[in-house]
């Protein structure tokens, strides 16, 4: 029993120090980066032995409501969407991965503007 309490108070405090970061880090870009048009921020919330928490930001500076294609491939898996973030405002990917999967494998995000064939961003993460 002690053991599920224990799970259960880390995973509340993982949602918590995620959302506690979510809000400081726009407050934060907002005050330091107001001229470029969009700012990525990245950092991995929480690690147990059991699982860790990773999350990433967008934030659109571009003066108007942008389309983002944001890309994430894990390990050879490819995902992608459109997401559509209103100027000023900051769009979060979160990933939750377990212990099986926390061993130091690859997460590549790749984020592209509109209809540009270019990307914007493209990082590589061991997680």
């Amino acid at each position: 029993m002690d053991r599920l309490k224990l799970l259960y108070f880390a995973m509340v405090l993982a949602v918590i120090i995620f959302i506690v970061f979510t809000l400081f880090s726009g407050i934060y870009q907002a005050i330091n980066r107001p001229n470029e048009s969009a700012t990525f921020t990245t950092q991995a919330l929480a690690e147990t032995e059991n699982f860790s928490v990773f999350h990433y930001d967008i934030t659109n500076r571009e003066g108007r409501e942008t389309n983002y294609k944001i890309c994430t491939d894990f390990e050879g898996a490819t995902t992608c969407f459109w997401q559509p973030i209103e100027n000023g405002k900051i769009f979060t990917y979160a990933r939750y991965f377990l212990e099986d999967e926390s061993k130091k494998r690859k997460l590549v995000i790749t984020v592209y503007k509109e209809d540009d064939p270019e990307p914007i961003e493209n990082v590589t993460y061991y997680v």
